[in-house]
C-alpha cells in the first residue's frame, strides 16, 4: 500500500512538472514598444505552420512590468515582400486572465518573411508593435 501512495504522489509531482514546463515555455515571437510595453505571442501550433489556421495567446505587460488589462488590441500585417496581407481576418478576445489576450483565426499561407503589426490601445493611447518573422 505504502508503494502504491510514494508511486501515485510521484506520478503527481512528474505531470506537475510537466504542466508547469509547458506553461513556462519560451514565446513563439515576442516584442517590446519604445515606451516599454512588452507583447509575448504564444502560438497554438510551434512552430508556426503554413496553412494551419490556429489560434494565438497573447501576453502583454506595461512598461512597469504589471499585466496590461482591458486594452483594445487589433491585428494588421503581411508579407512586405509580396505586397499582401494576412489572408484571414483574426479576431481577438480577452481571456479572463489578466493581460492576456486570444486570437482566433490566423494562418500564414506560405513561406517567406512575414510582418505583424500590433496595435494596443489603452487609456486613450495607442502604441504599435512590429514583429518580422520567417516562415
Amino acid at each position: 500500500m505504502l508503494q502504491k501512495i510514494s508511486l501515485m504522489a510521484l506520478l503527481l509531482g512528474l505531470s506537475l512538472l510537466t504542466l508547469h514546463a509547458s506553461e513556462a515555455r519560451r514565446a513563439d515571437l515576442q516584442s517590446t514598444t519604445d515606451s516599454g510595453i512588452s507583447v509575448e505571442i504564444y502560438s497554438q501550433l510551434s512552430p508556426l505552420e503554413i496553412n494551419r489556421i490556429h489560434s494565438w495567446k497573447l501576453v502583454i505587460h506595461d512598461a512597469a512590468g504589471n499585466l496590461l488589462s482591458g486594452a483594445e488590441l487589433t491585428l494588421t500585417g503581411g508579407m512586405p515582400d509580396h505586397d499582401h496581407g494576412i489572408p484571414t481576418l483574426p479576431q481577438f478576445t480577452e481571456r479572463a486572465d489578466a493581460g492576456v489576450y486570444s486570437l482566433q483565426g490566423i494562418r500564414f499561407h506560405m513561406p517567406g518573411k512575414w510582418q505583424i503589426v500590433l496595435s494596443i490601445t489603452n487609456a486613450g493611447e495607442t502604441e504599435r508593435v512590429l514583429i518580422d518573422f520567417q516562415l
